[in-house]
């Protein structure tokens, strides 16, 4: 069990506590999620297709808002993404920011999978565990979700472990 406790008192920090409560959702594959009101979820990133089933069908999703970087989303949405059929060699999606070109495919990729489920997928990259991250992603994960929520979604916000 996660000692909560230890945590809020400072015995321990985020890094630590995170990377425990991250372990153990992923070694049960489990979709952890929390419900802030009727229109808003937040937790765990989806791991598996049947994770992915349940936010349409039990808690009747239309939109998620996924905060992972590039490698988050290979290392931890592999399972979602092997269901779809590679891509041929030569139609890997690039984007190039300061003159480094990133490969988004495994994005793009997942991104069509929520496409299959009639769920809308924002993509706000934020690198986890830092708050420079966060202070430049708030902005716009702020409008986003306002826009969303206005226009009546119901919407589940990701990282990796919630």
């Amino acid at each position: 069990k996660l000692n909560v406790i230890v945590f809020i008192l400072c015995e321990q920090n985020e890094k630590s506590h995170t990377t425990r409560f991250y372990n153990e959702i992923v070694d049960k594959l489990v979709l952890h999620h929390s419900k802030v009101n009727d229109n808003l979820y937040v937790g765990s990133c989806p791991r598996l297709i049947e994770h992915i089933e349940y936010m349409k069908n039990q808690l009747n999703i239309t939109a998620v808002v996924n905060l992972q970087v590039i490698s988050d989303i290979e290392n931890n949405c592999k399972q979602i993404i092997a269901h779809r059929q590679p891509q041929p060699l030569g139609t890997l999606k690039t984007v190039v920011i300061q003159d480094k070109a990133y490969d988004v495919s495994s994005v793009h990729e997942l991104k069509l999978v929520y496409d299959q489920h009639q769920i809308i997928f924002t993509w706000l990259p934020t690198v986890d565990m830092s708050t420079i991250g966060r202070l430049l992603t708030f902005p716009q994960a702020v409008l986003v979700l306002k826009n969303l929520l206005v226009n009546k979604h119901r919407v589940y916000v990701h990282c990796n472990a919630g």
